[in-house]
């Protein structure tokens, strides 16, 4: 495979095993282009980038005096993502299963320094990490 439409055709060889949900992402990820300067990709861009930051991220902890955003695991962590903006996630505790679970802190522009320390002070207080064991 050395690109998407390779995916599309083999997809279509059997359907009935490889397509359980269909491929309609991937057929319409192929349909876009790779040009940074196709200017849908530019109005999409500008548009992301605008509503996470001042319609979004901004907008709310502004109004609500908020130093960061907090999610579980990572959900929710593409705003911040799209908007430039750090993440940080820490362990938060197991499923019943044993699976890790996480929370991840969000903040603005140049908040590092913050939600680290956010990260920290949540990791100290909770003690939820466990240390690998290694054999």
């Amino acid at each position: 495979m050395k690109s998407i439409a390779d995916v599309i055709e083999f997809n279509k060889q059997d359907p009935e095993s490889r397509m359980k949900f269909g491929q309609a992402e991937l057929e319409k990820a192929h349909g876009l282009t790779d040009d940074p300067a196709d200017p849908r990709y530019v109005e999409h861009r500008e548009t992301d980038v605008r509503q996470s930051t001042a319609e979004g991220i901004d907008a709310v902890m502004g109004a609500h005096k908020l130093d960061a955003l907090l999610f579980q695991d990572n959900h929710g962590a593409s705003m911040p993502a799209k908007a430039g903006y750090p993440s940080i996630t820490v362990p938060a505790g197991y499923t019943g299963t044993g699976m890790p679970v996480g929370v991840t802190f969000s903040g603005l522009a140049w908040s590092e320094a913050k939600l680290i320390s956010l990260a920290y002070a949540y990791e100290q207080a909770t003690k939820k990490r466990i240390a690998p064991i290694f054999e």
